[in-house]
């Protein structure tokens, strides 16, 4: 009789101990490659809400020296009928350009002289103690393309970046361009040329337009329409800008930024050891 021999596998000493220790050492690899990306993520919202904090908490002002039209040198009332616009001028001599050709050169390559505040005639949005019409000296003019302009400021220490303006304007005729410095804004409403009765809002920002440090300047295009389509034959023309609103906020202060890199840098260490832990 044949006694059947059974065969064991022997395992070697410390086998399985490998085994736990070579997957243990996997999920730890894991689990720190998922700990970097958490914590990368987390760091990179933590620095967004640092930077938002410190430019949220810069003060902002009105921006200096932005005046609707037909105000007085101060902004703080109307002007009188009929003088001069103290913060408005008027590109000369007028018109630019006639009404079916393009400007002659980029608006501010023009020279400005003087524009008046004026009374609206009976088809124009009326006057308010807020903003009045501006116009050539004599309301009527021949057809052709008017450039309007003002300036104003944005000071030493503002984020021109931060700078915001709203409002509304109308004119007679149409309007065809409106730029802030040397760029064109583009997407800004424009009247038609039986919109003289009408608000059209706007809103100006570094979304659609580059504020600078120091001086910038806000040229308004638009065609006047000689009756009957004719440029020699004079019509009503002028513009009537009202700015509701404007702001821009300050600089952040080197401190702060000094303040805000440092604790960007310490939370950094504070996960580079805990990875490393």
């Amino acid at each position: 009789m044949k006694t059947q021999t059974t065969t064991h596998t022997t395992t070697p000493p410390h086998a399985h101990e490998e085994a736990v220790a070579v997957e243990t050492k996997h999920w730890r690899k894991k689990g720190t490659s998922c700990l970097k990306r958490s914590l990368k993520a987390i760091t990179g919202a933590l620095v967004l809400a640092v930077m938002s904090a410190t430019l949220a908490s810069a003060g902002s002002i009105p921006i200096p020296g932005l005046c609707s039209t037909g105000m007085n040198s101060s902004c703080t009332g109307t002007a009188t009928i009929g003088s001069i616009d103290p913060n408005w001028t008027l590109a000369t001599p007028y018109p630019s350009s006639p009404s079916g050709q393009p400007l002659p050169s980029p608006p501010w390559n023009l020279t400005y002289g003087p524009a008046y505040v004026n009374t609206p005639n009976g088809f124009w949005l009326a006057n308010s103690s807020t903003s009045q019409w501006t116009t050539p000296q004599n309301e009527s003019n021949l057809g052709g393309n008017y450039v309007y302009a003002t300036s104003f400021n944005i000071p030493v220490g503002y984020d021109p970046a931060t700078a915001s303006i709203t409002g509304f304007w109308t004119s007679d005729n149409e309007g065809i361009e409106v730029w802030l410095n040397q760029q064109q804004i583009t997407g800004f409403p424009l009247p038609g040329a039986g919109d003289s009765d009408k608000a059209f809002p706007f809103t100006i920002n570094s979304s659609d337009a580059t504020f600078q440090s120091g001086l910038n300047t806000l040229y308004f295009e638009i065609r006047n329409r000689g009756l009957g389509g004719n440029d020699n034959d004079p019509t009503d023309t002028g513009i009537r800008v009202e700015f509701q609103s404007s702001l821009v906020g300050a600089a952040p202060e080197p401190s702060s930024l000094l303040l805000m890199g440092s604790g960007v840098l310490g939370l950094g260490g504070v996960l580079r050891r805990k990875l490393k832990a």
